[in-house]
């Protein structure tokens, strides 16, 4: 299947957070910077019969594991990548367009290139939306962006041109 490759500028916030590994426990730790941090050296994300495991390092050159779904974990940071998990446990890269979140399926790949980063995801891939990074996560549709936008009528107008694929919702948010 052809894939789609999507350039995204980074925030100069986000920068500030490229080398960082690590956990939040909660969203509340997420706003205040409490990153449970480790090394990026042996820092990986496997998954097995549909079960996620995050492995780092300490301080200390121990390995550190959590398995998604019996650890209660809000999120990682995993480099300049932000993830966070929805009610399955599943991890979901996050990506902001001001308060609406768009969440790539953990299929997609994401990695820096200088200033900038690249999305390289199946365009048939599932994409979640929220308002705000701890809002309810909900499937990306056309119709939910409709309401999104419903008092802006420039974009509302542009929205309704675009084709209901989520790989086309999310084109049309990178570039509206």
């Amino acid at each position: 299947m052809k894939q789609l490759i999507i350039t995204l500028l980074i925030a100069s916030s986000f920068s500030s957070i490229n080398a960082q590994y690590g956990v939040y426990k909660t969203y509340e730790d997420y706003q205040n910077g409490k990153l449970i941090e480790y090394s990026e050296s042996g820092a990986r994300i496997s998954i097995r019969f549909n079960k996620f495991t995050l492995t780092f390092q300490d301080e200390k050159g121990e390995t550190v594991k959590y398995k998604l779904g019996e650890e209660n974990i809000w999120g990682y940071q995993f480099g300049p990548r932000l993830f966070r998990l929805d009610e399955k446990n599943e991890p979901w890269l996050i990506t902001e367009f001001g308060d609406l979140v768009v969440y790539l399926y953990h299929t997609s790949v994401a990695y820096p290139q200088g200033d900038e980063i690249v999305y390289k995801f199946n365009p048939a891939a599932p994409m979640k939306v929220s308002i705000g990074k701890n809002g309810k996560m909900e499937k990306l549709t056309k119709d939910y962006l409709l309401s999104v936008f419903k008092d802006d009528p420039e974009t509302l107008a542009a929205l309704k041109k675009v084709k209901s694929k989520p790989a086309a919702l999310f084109e049309f948010l990178l570039n509206g």
